[in-house]
């Protein structure tokens, strides 16, 4: 499971736990600063999805 950001960014779920004042506050007040989330999505195929923030890589469900 991962964020997406209103820029289209990815983003891992401990950099969502990490940053989550950032993202509360855009939440709050409707920035369009990159922290946002938008959406929350689960990695089914991309084997190279990484997370924008800290560049792990986002394991997917089903891929390799």
């Amino acid at each position: 499971m991962y964020g997406i950001t209103n820029d289209g960014a990815a983003l891992c779920i401990d950099c969502m736990r990490k940053e989550y004042k950032q993202i509360a506050y855009a939440r709050k007040h409707n920035l369009r600063d990159g922290w946002r989330i938008d959406a929350v999505d689960i990695n089914y195929e991309d084997t190279d999805l990484t997370c924008e923030h800290c560049n792990q890589s986002i394991e997917s469900a089903y891929g390799e």
